[in-house]
């Protein structure tokens, strides 16, 4: 007995009359119907299941992207002005320039601060902590004062620059890590 005999009961099959194997026969109409019903809207409900679930990893990795987008923008626009700023006794700078630059950095320093407050909701949270250990020395450096002290001023931008270039490099390769990149 095969398992449709055992399912839909012997009397649903018929004897061939040419081989006299026993083949689904006498099988009502409506039930085969039922049954073709059945199955297709299984396999739609599994491939729009699918589909579905699809979506939302592939929204979910767009958000993710957009936020290390602003993450290393913002500290390649912060390390860029910072830069700059630690060369002023080399190459002096108008005051407009200096202005627009100030302006740029606390924008950019607003949305670093801004991510790192968001955290590991988007981001991974490898890239959360560095960025929050990144915070934390720049903060250090910044509670230096350096009144009347310019040569010590000019000493802690750099230092700051190069904190944001590394960071800058940690937060890349762990985008990469996290969006599985190469």
């Amino acid at each position: 007995m095969t398992i449709f005999q055992a399912i839909l009961g012997e009397r649903l099959f018929a004897l061939d009359p040419d081989t006299g194997e026993k083949t689904i026969g006498s099988m009502p109409q409506w039930l085969s119907m039922l049954i073709g019903a059945a199955l297709s809207l299984s396999g739609s409900a599994v491939v729009a299941l699918l589909g579905l679930r699809i979506y939302r990893r592939q929204r979910w990795w767009e958000r993710k992207v957009e936020a290390y987008s602003r993450i290393i923008e913002a500290i390649y626009d912060c390390g860029s002005c910072t830069a700059t700023w630690a060369d002023i006794p080399q190459k002096p700078l108008n005051t407009d320039k200096v202005q627009e630059m100030l302006k740029g950095f606390k924008a950019a320093e607003d949305e670093l601060n801004k991510q790192a407050s968001i955290g590991a909701y988007v981001i991974s949270n490898e890239a959360a902590a560095a960025l929050l250990d990144f915070a934390r020395k720049i903060q250090k450096i910044r509670l230096n004062k350096f009144e009347g002290d310019d040569a010590a001023l000019y000493e802690s931008l750099k230092t700051e620059a190069q904190f944001y270039k590394e960071a800058l490099e940690t937060l890349r390769v762990l985008a990469k890590r996290d969006l599985n990149v190469e």
